[in-house]
């Protein structure tokens, strides 16, 4: 004998089916795919070319973000598989003996950091030099810069920063917040090799609120570091590692 399940019993089954099924299945894909725009991925495009990107790489980055697949160079601890800078450096850190990196991912994603000193503004002095230079972060998803001055003591004294200015932040396929620029440590303890810091730190989340990071752009000033002005610089994420 076959037991016959009240109607509203049913229903409520297909109803609790339903929900479960909103709440198991992820939406990040949907989002976004939904949240794209033939005129984003155009920016993707013009950002990508203007960084010296080939159009197969830019053909390659672009198919992947339609499918809502994750980039080379977002996944944690990434290889550059083509790297075309003079410096092989997987912590995207940079000198001004290296003053640029740009890695290239096999799926035509990248990351470039570089430092950019101004010659016009560097004053000698009988024990160091006073300098102006602009550090730049940049990877698909948009660039982040700003300006730093310092002293960099070259005898027995510590280097110290004077000021940060000039913010720039550009993001693509998303929004940026929580943009804060400030001096860590105005002066280094040298006698410790601990650096002068300043950085650069905002928040980019993607449209649809898919993939938020927070990103830092670091300014390190010290005599320990291996340059002939002590002037090293980093762009990672909130884990360690840019992406």
């Amino acid at each position: 004998m076959i037991k016959q399940i009240p109607a509203f019993r049913t229903i409520s089954l297909a109803l609790i089916l339903f929900l479960l099924g909103t709440l198991v299945y992820p939406s990040s894909y949907s989002s976004a795919s939904a949240s794209y725009s033939d005129k984003d991925y155009q920016k993707i495009a013009e950002h990508m070319r203007e960084d010296g990107s080939s159009q197969d790489d830019i053909n390659s980055v672009i198919n992947k973000l339609k499918k809502g697949e994750i980039l080379d160079a977002d996944k944690p601890n990434p290889t550059a598989l083509r790297t075309t800078d003079s410096n092989n450096n997987e912590s995207l850190t940079v000198t001004s003996e290296n003053p640029t990196i740009h890695q290239k991912f096999e799926d035509g994603s990248y990351k470039k950091l570089s430092l950019v000193i101004e010659p016009s503004v560097t004053v000698a002095a009988s024990n160091g030099q006073s300098m102006y230079f602009k550090v730049e972060g940049t990877s698909v998803f948009g660039t982040a810069s700003f300006n730093t001055s310092a002293f960099i003591d070259t005898h027995i004294g510590n280097s110290y920063i004077t000021g940060v200015s000039g913010t720039s932040i550009h993001s693509i396929m998303g929004v940026y917040s929580d943009e804060k620029l400030l001096i860590d440590r105005l002066t280094e303890i040298r006698s410790q090799s601990i650096p002068a810091e300043a950085h650069l730190t905002y928040k980019h989340t993607a449209f649809g609120g898919v993939s938020a990071k927070t990103r830092t752009l670091r300014v390190k000033i010290g005599d320990h570091i291996d340059d002939r002005y002590g002037i090293a610089v980093t762009f990672t994420d909130g884990t360690g590692s840019y992406q």
